[in-house]
């Protein structure tokens, strides 16, 4: 370790690509894993995609998500939008972390700035 500030180390780079769901914010801060993933088999269910009996005590709304982009492509678009939902929802309650400060470092000109996340825009 260098011994460098956060400020100096964001200062020397070109380009920047952060995954927003983590270093920027927590969205599911106030809502656990665990939760999102149960509203989401009930919703699916709701709308008669029957997910395999090993995906009932899931508690990884990914891997709720995979179980239903197998059953067909309707329901992974289905469970997308679902999902986007939740994030939409979700980001109401969402804490900043750190990466806040990392964006307000990065942001002068001439330096590229892209954050990823793991759903679309609405």
């Amino acid at each position: 370790m260098t011994g460098r500030s956060l400020r100096q180390i964001i200062s020397g780079t070109r380009h920047l690509l952060l995954d927003f769901d983590g270093p920027v914010c927590s969205i599911f801060a106030g809502t656990p894993a665990p939760d999102v993933a149960r509203k989401l088999r009930e919703a699916l269910q709701l709308m008669d995609y029957r997910l395999p009996d090993h995906a009932q005590a899931e508690t990884d709304p990914l891997e709720v998500f995979r179980e239903a982009a197998k059953i067909s492509p309707d329901a992974a678009a289905t469970a997308q939008q679902l999902l986007t939902s939740f994030e939409v929802r979700a980001d109401v309650m969402a804490g900043h972390l750190a990466g806040v400060a990392v964006i307000g470092y990065a942001n002068k000109p001439g330096k590229a700035e892209a954050l990823a996340a793991a759903q679309p825009p609405p």
